[in-house]
């Protein structure tokens, strides 16, 4: 009795350690992709991540680990080929914004900067640029 209770307490215990280096996440586009929870000690922010695509004019909450000793952050877009930013300025640092992707955006390369904390890279497309 006393190894069934145990085996059965490892198989839980290593299904929640599963459950947590995986989560899915609903994407604007109504399909589910999986991302990995596992943060890199370089880089806090956990979407968008360097697979994830975004498109113009779609809405998409970034999420980071926010400092708690900061109350609020700057969030930037930055393209990589041309360095141009978008800017949002004291955005509470709640560890999640939601944010609308510029209309007018060209598709390329970009990542978010926020605050000190920078994404991977991750591409926006925009079918009409």
């Amino acid at each position: 009795m006393k190894k069934r209770l145990t085996a059965g307490f490892i198989f839980v215990v290593v299904l929640v350690f599963i459950g947590s280096i995986y989560y899915v996440e609903k994407t604007p586009n109504s399909q589910l992709s999986i991302s990995s929870s596992i943060v890199d000690a370089n880089n806090q922010v956990m979407f968008p991540t360097e697979n994830d695509i975004l498109r113009a004019g779609q809405i998409y909450d970034i999420t980071w680990f926010e400092d708690p000793n900061v109350s609020q952050v700057q969030i930037n877009l930055m393209n990589k080929d041309t360095g141009d930013i978008d800017k949002n300025y004291n955005i509470p640092n709640t560890g999640h914004y939601s944010y609308t992707v510029p209309t007018g955006i060209k598709t390329g390369l970009y990542r978010f900067e926020i605050g000190d904390l920078k994404s991977d890279y991750f591409e926006i497309v925009n079918p009409k640029m």
